[in-house]
């Protein structure tokens, strides 16, 4: 797998090897299909030098193989952790914006990888028990030891490259996490700041509201005598207009029209509520019994 910038594009290089050994003649062949345009070239390089003693075991090939599959594999390896310590030495921001595709991305792609060294892993221990079951047909102990020693070399390379992806793994959902918070947290305090400033304005509102209860008596009252129906006389004193009721039977039906519309524009703003405050209409249910 080959990662290229905050894109997250990767390519997966897919190998098929076939392999035959005739033990009449000691000769190997290895058919290599399917496998990206660098591969057959690598891993015939990889086969270089060859000895004519190790050719008499039929797993010698395999040593070869397995080097460049853990090759690969450390590459692949190492790509993902480039990318996981990159975003651990990121500086935190005063606002976390944290690309999560990307993040994900490359969690994707780790787990992916270590899926690939379970199944390089279990191929090598069933390599190393058939490899067991051939010494006898070797001959020589000695090139069995050699070629048994660099699978289990191979084998452990595998394991440890695993264990590596692993930690990848776990760093990355560390980061992920760490992600989450650092929003979480930044938006608490957010929440917080509006709060506080909400409740500044309430605390303002409520000194507007007392003050316009205060005044709102008096201010009635200076307008009512302001009227024209109320009139005083030093001799008479105060005086009462006998079509004050004209006042009266103007201001309470505007008030009620006022209150009416009021009331019905609000239930038009939030449908459904008076049907919410009353609560679901029961359905009726119909029993059918077959006999």
């Amino acid at each position: 797998m080959k990662l290229v910038g905050q894109a997250a594009q990767y390519e997966w290089l897919k190998v098929n090897i076939f392999t035959h050994w005739v033990a009449s003649s000691n000769q190997l062949s290895v058919l290599v299909f399917d496998a990206h345009p660098s591969l057959p070239e690598s891993i015939a390089a990889s086969f270089l030098p060859l000895t004519i003693e190790s050719r008499r075991d039929p797993f010698w090939a395999y040593t070869k193989l397995m080097d460049e599959v853990a090759r690969l594999e450390d590459v692949t390896v190492m790509a993902i952790r480039n990318y996981v310590r990159a975003i651990e030495k990121e500086a935190p921001q005063e606002k976390p914006e944290p690309p999560y595709r990307f993040l994900h991305d490359i969690s994707r792609h780790a787990v992916h990888v270590t899926e690939t060294l379970d199944v390089a892993v279990e191929t090598m221990d069933g390599m190393l028990s058939l490899h067991e079951s051939v010494k006898a047909q070797v001959g020589d102990d000695d090139i069995w030891q050699t070629v048994h020693g660099r699978l289990l070399f191979s084998q452990q390379l595998l394991k440890g490259l695993r264990w590596r992806s692993k930690a990848n793994e776990k760093r990355l959902q560390n980061e992920i996490q760490l992600a989450f918070h650092m929003v979480t947290q930044y938006d608490s305090g957010v929440s917080v700041a509006i709060g506080k400033a909400a409740k500044e304005d309430s605390a303002a509102m409520k000194t507007i509201s007392m003050l316009t209860l205060a005044f709102l008596p008096p201010t009635f009252i200076s307008s009512i005598f302001s009227m024209s129906f109320f009139k005083f006389d030093a001799d008479t004193g105060w005086t009462i207009s006998n079509n004050f009721w004209i006042y009266w039977a103007w201001a309470v039906p505007t008030t009620l029209v006022t209150s009416a519309l009021w009331y019905y524009w609000q239930k038009q703003r939030i449908p459904g509520r008076s049907q919410a405050e009353k609560g679901p209409r029961p359905e009726r249910q119909s029993l059918s019994l077959c006999v």
